[in-house]
């Protein structure tokens, strides 16, 4: 979420998808912030481009429901981002 291009920050984008009662959450860190600080405390501010990503990206896992379609959630992204 390009939060300059789509003029929402990824973190309130995953608040608005929760208002729309699609429950999402974020599963992925870069790697410097998942292992790497731990294994060797590395800093994620040493890694700007991982870090940027890894705080833009959404990779959720959708609820599966009956009575939530493909339509829901695609027009739920619409309503919530300029896509």
């Amino acid at each position: 979420m390009d939060e300059a291009k789509t003029g929402i920050s990824r973190d309130k984008f995953l608040d608005a998808m929760t208002y729309h009662n699609i429950g999402v959450g974020v599963h992925s860190l870069s790697l410097p912030e998942q292992i790497y600080q731990n294994i060797w405390s590395w800093q994620s501010k040493d890694y700007p481009n991982a870090m940027n990503l890894s705080r833009q990206s959404v990779s959720v896992s959708l609820p599966t429901s009956s009575q939530l379609t493909n339509e829901d959630v695609i027009e739920a992204i619409h309503q919530i981002a300029t896509i």
